[in-house]
């Protein structure tokens, strides 16, 4: 609200009511799916936003990875996507990394994992063995990105209910959202997922406590300044460059 006047009258009206009523709940069920593998822009783009990773020091782990332990496949690629042809290869690849029981899910997944218009010059990056001991941290690092994103695409969906909820407070009405996860699917292997807000079950009519009433004074902030990972990102939408180029 932008007339402070108008905030204050409202304020001063709700801080005297000690109760709320529910007057609306709604909720949807939501599902998402696994993201794509990686190309080496995405594992850049993702290894800057978690670790901090220039784009050139991860296109130099990953080149390490190919080429000396020989645990991933070519890096070099702007392509998410495997060829129909390649699911043998995955099959194998599952049973190397002890990941059999998602062997079944090769043939189900639709064209999100495997798709040969979508190929370039060379498919997704992706893992081809467990690595050996004695990797760097950073490398560490690198290859469970990739690791995960193939392990995930093979798992079930993350599923999630969405809870709207209108509650009137005198004569105005507040609205809360609250998200609560049903099944956890590929998103059980990313552990730095934030907890979202989660709302108690609410029951139109239900009379609910009025904890504090606050107002709060705020500015609008400029877009922030460019990380690598977003200038990555850009870089790809306008064609500068390619995956091998962009980090120099």
């Amino acid at each position: 609200i932008k007339d402070k006047k108008l905030t204050l009258r409202i304020y001063e009206e709700v801080k005297k009511v000690p109760y709320g009523v529910v007057v609306k709940v709604e909720k949807k069920l939501k599902k998402e799916p696994p993201p794509p593998l990686h190309s080496l822009t995405t594992l850049q783009r993702e290894a800057n936003k978690l670790f901090g990773y220039p784009a050139s020091k991860s296109l130099a782990i990953a080149q390490r990875l190919y080429e000396h332990y020989k645990v991933i496949s070519y890096p070099r690629t702007d392509s998410q996507y495997l060829a129909e042809s390649n699911k043998p290869l995955v099959k194998e690849v599952l049973k190397k990394l002890g990941k059999e029981e998602l062997i079944p899910a090769v043939d189900k997944v639709d064209k999100r994992v495997f798709n040969d218009r979508k190929l370039t010059d060379h498919h997704a990056i992706i893992p081809l063995a467990t690595p050996p001991k004695g990797l760097t941290p950073e490398e560490k690092n690198i290859y469970h990105l990739i690791w995960r994103r193939f392990v995930g695409a093979f798992m079930g969906d993350y599923i999630y209910e969405v809870t709207t909820a209108l509650v009137k407070v005198e004569n105005y009405t507040f609205v809360s959202r609250g998200k609560t996860d049903i099944d956890l699917g590929w998103k059980s292997l990313y552990k730095e997922t934030k907890e979202e807000n989660k709302l108690p079950p609410l029951q139109k009519g239900e009379k609910v406590k009025k904890v504090k009433t606050l107002m709060e004074e705020k500015k609008t902030q400029p877009p922030p300044r460019y990380s690598e990972g977003m200038l990555l990102k850009k870089m790809e939408k306008l064609g500068l460059g390619t995956p091998a180029t962009r980090a120099q």
